[in-house]
């Protein structure tokens, strides 16, 4: 660390020498590689421009694609918590469930970003049985940071 503010002092002391402040030096070296690339450009033939704007748009494309999939990656854990807490609300006997890792539940999610989740739980039914049952979720994101339950029900065995 010491080194590169050193190295650092150094240059901005060479630079101060030659007359020109760090941010002309910067100024001036965007202004030259702007001119090389204008130069490059000019000598593209129209095939090879029309190639380079094929490459750029694949290329925002599969950005775009790679951000959609980390978004919906990204709700995935709160899609299975807020099953969770729809579940609990919906037992009889909420105190006596076993969910297991909540990690482990299989999603899905549909074009339109609902997110379906399979929740599997071990819950004393009404006549105070213990029962696995399977139920389904479907939720949805509501805004950055909500989400709204579409529907849960339980899936028949």
């Amino acid at each position: 660390m010491r080194i590169r503010n050193t190295l650092q002092i150094l240059i901005l002391a060479m630079l101060t020498a030659c007359g020109q402040s760090a941010e002309e030096k910067f100024a001036e070296n965007e202004r030259i590689i702007a001119d090389a690339n204008a130069r490059r450009e000019a000598t593209l033939t129209p095939t090879q421009k029309e190639a380079r704007r094929v490459e750029a748009m694949k290329a925002a494309v599969a950005a775009a694609k790679e951000a959609e999939l980390k978004r919906r990656s990204d709700f995935l854990p709160s899609a299975r918590g807020g099953c969770l807490i729809a579940l609990k609300r919906m037992l009889h006997d909420p105190g006596s469930a076993e969910f297991g890792l909540t990690s482990e539940w299989p999603t899905t999610t549909a074009d339109d970003g609902r997110v379906t989740v399979l929740a599997r739980v071990r819950a004393k039914n009404g006549f105070g049985a213990m029962r696995l049952s399977t139920f389904r979720c479907v939720v949805e994101p509501v805004g950055n940071d909500s989400l709204r339950l579409i529907a849960l029900d339980e899936m028949p065995r």
